[in-house]
């Protein structure tokens, strides 16, 4: 008579280690695809906010919104997610990158963000923003009117080189005024408090300088194109009319690497 014969210690030990060594290979891989899905979502949310921009400037005859934040003044969290509301269908669709979602940990009024957390809270109410806005996109304020005259500002959307002045981005904050004479960072910055309050000490550009994509952000540019933009890149962008390309690479950023 047949007697039938099982595994032996060995043997499932072997297959063990086997499943074990699989994985080991397949999960980075299948990680890595996780986070590119995620990036090719935000740089469909991307191009929603720009298509918005744009039919903005278009039915204003190429002309940018006031800017509700001149410098020294006080703004409204979420204030441009209120001017384009008329121009997209569902804010919670498009308000964050898949990347940060996460409820904001920070606790002062700034209600900063960071790789993985949004910018305010939906609990938050004001007189403008009345359903509480929050997200992990910011505004470039420098693509505004802010009705004086700093010639910095942009002002309208019909200009040249569009495809290098940025408009929305990746960032821990709603808005961001960034100078080419902002320093660089000298370390990772993760979390809400690597962040200084309303970018003090040359810090405004820090607010989009989060890794959330490969040492990279993504962002809208005026043109209505989306990009990719490598983090040490941020200092080449067209910000403002008189922003200096400052042509950094890698090497500024070793602890980036």
């Amino acid at each position: 008579m047949y007697k039938q014969r099982g595994f032996t210690l060995i043997e499932l030990l072997l297959v063990i280690a086997i499943v074990a060594l699989l994985l080991a290979i397949l999960l980075p891989a299948l990680q890595r695809v996780r986070k590119q899905a995620k990036a090719v979502v935000c740089r469909s949310n991307l191009k929603q906010w720009g298509i918005a921009t744009m039919t903005y400037y278009i039915e204003y005859e190429d002309k940018m919104w006031s800017d509700s934040y001149p410098q020294g003044a006080s703004t409204v969290p979420g204030d441009w997610m209120e001017i384009l509301q008329p121009y997209y269908q569902d804010i919670d669709e498009i308000r964050c990158c898949p990347t940060a979602t996460r409820p904001c940990q920070d606790t002062h009024s700034e209600r900063r963000g960071s790789i993985d957390t949004v910018w305010g809270t939906p609990a938050q109410q004001t007189e403008v923003s009345r359903a509480g806005y929050y997200g992990s996109y910011g505004l470039n304020r420098w693509s505004t009117d802010p009705l004086g005259d700093d010639e910095r500002y942009w002002k309208v959307s019909s200009v040249k080189a569009s495809n290098e002045i940025p408009v929305i981005l990746d960032c821990i904050h709603w808005h961001l005024r960034p100078d080419h004479t902002n320093r660089i960072p000298d370390k990772p910055l993760l979390v809400f408090s690597d962040f200084p309050v309303n970018g003090q000490g040359g810090t405004q550009i820090w607010r989009c300088f989060v890794n959330r994509h490969n040492r990279a952000i993504n962002g809208s540019f005026l043109d209505g194109s989306v990009q990719i933009i490598p983090l040490p890149h941020l200092w080449d962008l067209k910000w403002h009319r008189s922003f200096e390309r400052q042509n950094y690479t890698g090497d500024d950023f070793p602890w980036l690497r």
